[in-house]
């Protein structure tokens, strides 16, 4: 991410302990999580790492995760297994509106420039704009 966003962590660099769990560990203690929200960084492919039994036994309905360029293709293939539908979600300038678009827009002026999000999805969700092409399920091999 300091190679990504360098005015962000201009400076020298701080280090800290913190404690790390895995999503299969949180499984474990707290039970299943029917949604996953992930923002971590640069470490999203770690995190479906960490959770491959939880993914297996009790995958969630969607992970809604912060992603930036070089970090996508590695969540897409990571998730293809569990959750075969993907989506860039945005939210419209004018009415506020969520909006899901293939993983693989660009997301244009219409809507507010924020973190690349996007939605991970079990099942087919319906899109709120005419999408070219229209959203297919992905295959291991993307």
């Amino acid at each position: 991410m300091v190679t990504l966003f360098p005015s962000v962590f201009d400076g020298p660099g701080e280090t800290i302990d913190v404690d790390l769990t895995t999503i299969d560990d949180l499984a474990l203690k707290h039970g299943p999580f029917d949604i996953w929200k992930l923002d971590i960084e640069g470490a999203e492919g770690a995190a479906l790492r960490g959770a491959t039994q939880t993914l297996k036994n009790a995958a969630p309905r969607a992970i809604i995760v912060e992603l930036f360029r070089p970090f996508v293709k590695e969540f897409v293939s990571a998730g293809a297994a569990t959750h075969s539908f993907a989506y860039r979600a945005a939210i419209r300038r004018e009415t506020y509106e969520l909006a899901l678009f293939p993983w693989q827009t660009t997301i244009g002026d219409a809507f507010y420039a924020a973190s690349p999000m996007y939605v991970f999805a079990t099942e087919e969700q319906a899109c709120r704009e005419h999408t070219d092409p229209p959203v297919k399920r992905l295959n291991h091999s993307q």
